[in-house]
C-alpha cells in the first residue's frame, strides 16, 4: 500500500469520528450516563440503605445480647461463660451460689474440659450448640454449650439431673431385684415341690403300702395287734397329710388370724428344735385382708427359718403389736448376727431377706434390720393399716 492510500484512510477515519451524526458517539454517551447514574444510585441509595441495615443489625444484636443477659441472670440453672482461652467465669446467681457451696467446682470443670472431644473455637465462631452429660462433685449434670461469635465466648449451662439419674439407677436396681426375686421364688417353689413329693413318697406312700398289707381281705383271722398297727398307721397318715396341708396353706390363719397362726408355727418349731421361741402380742386383735395376713405369715416363716438355719441362737422372740392405724412386727434373736457386708449385698447372700423386704413393700410398709456380731439380729416391720386392709 502506497503513501497516498494511507493518507486517504486516515482522512476518511477522521471524517467519520468527527461527524456528529456518528452512532458510536451515542453509544459512548449512553455508557457514560449509565456509569454516572450507577455511581449516583450507589452513593445516594444503596450505600445509605446498607448503612441503615448494618445499624439495625447492630441494634438487634445488642438487644438480643441484653435479652440473653437478662435471661441468664434469671435462669435457675448455673450459667458460666467460656472464652476461647478456656477461662470459665460464673455470670448468674445460681452459678455463684454453686461455687460458694463447692469451691472445687472450677477445678473439676477444667479437669472435665480437658477431656471434652470438641473444638471450643468452632462452637464459638459457628454459633453452635453442643450438649453432653458428666458427673461433677458427686452430682450428675446435663451440660449445654452455646457459642456466641459476637461476644466471642460460649455459654455453659449446668442442669442438675441427679434426682433423675438416681431414679433411673433405682429403677434399674429394682428391675434387677425383681429378676432375682422371681428366680428365687421359682427355686423355692421347686424346692417345696420336691419336699412334698419326698414326704408323700417316704411317709404317706410307705404307710399306705403297709396299711394295705394289714387290711388285706385274705388275712381273715387278723390278730388284734395287726388291727392296732393299722389304726396307728391311719393316725400317722392323717397327721402327715395335715402337716403337708398346713405347710401349703395354714387353715388356722384363715380361721383365727395372724396372731394365732404365728403362735402355732412357733409351737411347732419348738417341738422339733433346740432353739426356744416365744410370742408376745399387744393391742386389740385385728383381722386384715387375706393378702395382708398371708404375706406377714410368710415373713414370719422365713425369719424363723433363717434363725434356725443360720443364727446359732438359743432364743428368739416374735412380738406383734396391733394399733388402730398400723401393724408392727418385731422378730429378735440372740444369735451371731449378720455381717454388714453380707447385709449390704443381700442380693447375693440373703435372698430370703430380699424376699421379705419385697413382701412388706407390696403392703406399703417398711422393714428395718438391726444386727450386731455375736449379739443377735432384730427385724422391725411397720405397715399402715388405716382402712385399706382391715376387714
Amino acid at each position: 500500500m502506497d503513501t497516498f492510500d494511507k493518507n486517504q484512510i486516515i482522512q476518511k477515519s477522521t471524517e467519520i469520528l468527527t461527524n456528529a451524526d456518528n452512532p458510536i458517539w451515542y453509544v459512548l454517551l449512553f455508557l457514560l450516563l449509565f456509569f454516572l447514574l450507577a455511581i449516583y444510585v450507589s452513593k445516594n441509595v444503596v450505600l445509605p440503605m446498607r448503612t441503615r441495615f448494618l445499624e439495625q443489625k447492630s441494634k438487634l444484636q445488642i438487644k438480643n445480647l441484653r435479652l440473653n443477659s437478662h435471661f441468664a441472670l434469671l435462669n435457675p440453672s448455673p450459667l458460666f461463660t467460656i472464652k476461647s482461652n478456656e477461662k470459665i467465669e460464673p455470670i448468674n446467681e445460681s452459678a455463684i451460689k454453686l461455687i460458694e457451696e463447692n469451691s472445687e467446682i472450677f477445678n473439676e470443670l477444667n479437669k472435665i474440659f480437658t477431656l471434652w472431644d470438641f473444638n471450643l473455637s468452632e462452637i464459638i465462631k459457628g454459633n453452635k450448640i453442643h450438649s453432653f452429660s458428666d458427673q461433677i462433685s458427686g452430682k450428675y449434670y446435663k451440660i449445654f454449650l452455646r457459642g456466641d461469635s459476637v461476644l466471642n465466648y460460649a455459654q455453659l449451662y449446668l442442669n442438675d439431673v441427679t434426682e433423675l439419674k438416681n431414679t433411673q439407677l433405682e429403677l434399674a436396681n429394682s428391675k434387677a431385684e425383681l429378676q432375682l426375686l422371681t428366680k428365687y421364688n421359682l427355686a423355692k417353689i421347686e424346692e417345696e415341690r420336691k419336699k412334698i413329693a419326698m414326704e408323700l413318697h417316704d411317709t404317706v406312700g410307705n404307710n399306705f403300702a403297709l396299711l394295705r398289707l394289714y387290711m388285706n381281705p385274705q388275712n381273715i383271722n387278723q390278730e388284734k395287734s395287726d388291727l392296732e398297727m393299722a389304726n396307728n398307721l391311719l393316725d400317722d397318715l392323717i397327721k402327715e397329710i395335715k402337716e403337708i396341708s398346713y405347710s401349703l396353706n395354714p387353715s388356722i390363719l384363715q380361721r383365727h388370724g395372724i396372731a394365732s397362726a404365728v403362735n402355732s408355727i412357733i409351737k411347732r418349731f419348738n417341738e422339733v428344735n433346740n432353739i426356744h421361741g416365744e410370742l408376745n402380742v399387744s393391742g386389740d386383735l385385728c383381722r386384715y385382708s387375706e393378702t395382708f395376713e398371708i404375706n406377714i405369715f410368710r415373713v414370719v416363716q422365713e425369719s424363723i427359718s433363717n434363725i434356725l438355719k443360720h443364727s446359732k441362737a438359743k432364743n428368739y422372740q416374735v412380738e406383734i403389736k396391733f394399733f388402730p392405724e398400723r401393724f408392727e412386727l418385731i422378730i429378735e434373736d440372740d444369735g451371731i448376727g449378720i455381717p454388714l457386708e453380707q447385709l449390704k449385698n443381700r442380693k447375693e447372700n440373703h435372698m430370703g431377706l430380699l424376699n421379705m423386704e419385697e413382701r412388706i413393700r407390696t403392703l406399703g410398709g417398711d422393714l428395718t434390720i438391726e444386727t450386731k456380731i455375736d449379739e443377735g439380729t432384730k427385724i422391725h416391720i411397720k405397715v399402715n393399716t388405716d382402712g385399706a386392709d382391715n376387714v
